[in-house]
């Protein structure tokens, strides 16, 4: 299933387009049955308030036109496409599915989400997704849907995928999944500098918490721990969301370059006075780092992986007590 235009809010209107005669020539051949239409249209009316259901075939073939009833009962409107070849081809059923879908983004203002139902078909959400990453405010929605299908579909498109996510952050800069995305693609390929621009541009024009806790997380990754503090300091003294992720990640700014310590101690003899002295170095870093993630343990108890793992590395090397105490707690 994939929503276009969608503003998932109960109270708005739905139209709901099936392309039929995939569904029904999809499930013959691989499950040898029928869809079930009225437990598939109760299962969406849970979410939405469907004003139009509409189903797209070639309803001219004998079996799949004895479904017209079956449907219309249901409360479709009944679209066939009507192409008379020999052979079953679907090219004419997606022409006619898209041509009603703008004759109904114009002609009905009131719907506002439209749900097409396409079986995970990629060429089809691609072909559909086209119409519906131009809406101007639900737009992002179809980006969104291209970039799934591009990043993770049957066939994976990379050039495809970041082009997609970049005009996701140009059109929709408020939606923090192509800045997320970005942002990661950035730090995989050792872009840092160039997503800190970025972010930079965004922040200017739409400080939100995500956005500097991403701009932190990036100072982080440059091992610009000063500045990545400064900015989750930032963030926790507003005292809205990424709060205890913030604490976690000052943590980190802490925890990390004592593990470079510890990795060079695994290689020392315990005779050697470097090993003594980066013995210091590790526990006063894990002295910095230890209230920290006992903070974000206390705003996040059920959060394990913002303090967990890292407390227990603390507590080992500070306290025995508290690492016991912690490792029952953790059911270890």
């Amino acid at each position: 299933m994939l929503s276009l235009f969608n503003n998932s809010n109960k109270r708005n209107y739905t139209a709901v387009f099936v392309d039929y005669e995939h569904w029904f020539y999809s499930m013959k051949h691989d499950y040898h049955t029928k869809p079930e239409v009225a437990e598939w249209m109760a299962e969406i009316e849970k979410d939405y308030d469907v004003k139009h259901w509409l189903a797209f075939a070639d309803f001219n073939y004998e079996e799949i036109g004895r479904e017209i009833q079956i449907l219309q009962t249901a409360g479709f409107q009944v679209i066939n496409s009507c192409h008379n070849f020999t052979y079953h081809k679907k090219g004419q059923t997606e022409f006619s599915l898209l041509n009603q879908l703008y004759q109904y983004t114009i002609n009905y203002p009131e719907v506002k989400t439209y749900i097409l139902f396409t079986l995970n078909d990629g060429a089809a959400v691609i072909k559909y997704a086209a119409i519906g990453k131009n809406h101007k405010d639900e737009g992002y929605r179809s980006l969104m849907c291209l970039a799934e299908v591009y990043g993770k579909g049957e066939k994976t498109d990379s050039v495809q995928w970041l082009a997609t996510i970049k005009e996701g952050v140009e059109k929709f800069p408020a939606q923090e999944y192509f800045i997320g995305n970005l942002m990661d693609y950035y730090i995989q390929k050792g872009k840092i500098d160039e997503g800190l621009t970025q972010i930079n541009e965004i922040l200017a024009n739409n400080p939100t918490p995500y956005f500097m806790y991403v701009k932190g997380v990036l100072q982080y990754e440059k091992k610009d721990y000063e500045g990545a503090i400064a900015t989750f300091n930032e963030i926790i003294a507003k005292n809205g969301d990424f709060v205890a992720e913030s604490y976690s990640k000052i943590g980190d700014c802490y925890f990390f370059p004592a593990q470079v310590i510890v990795e060079e101690n695994a290689n020392l003899s315990m005779d050697d006075p470097k090993y003594a002295t980066n013995e210091g170095k590790i526990k006063e870093l894990y002295e910095k780092a230890k209230p920290f993630y006992e903070k974000a343990k206390e705003l996040k108890p059920d959060n394990k992986q913002l303090w967990g793992q890292y407390l227990l590395n603390i507590y080992w090397k500070l306290n025995k007590s508290e690492y016991e105490a912690l490792e029952k707690e953790l059911g270890y």
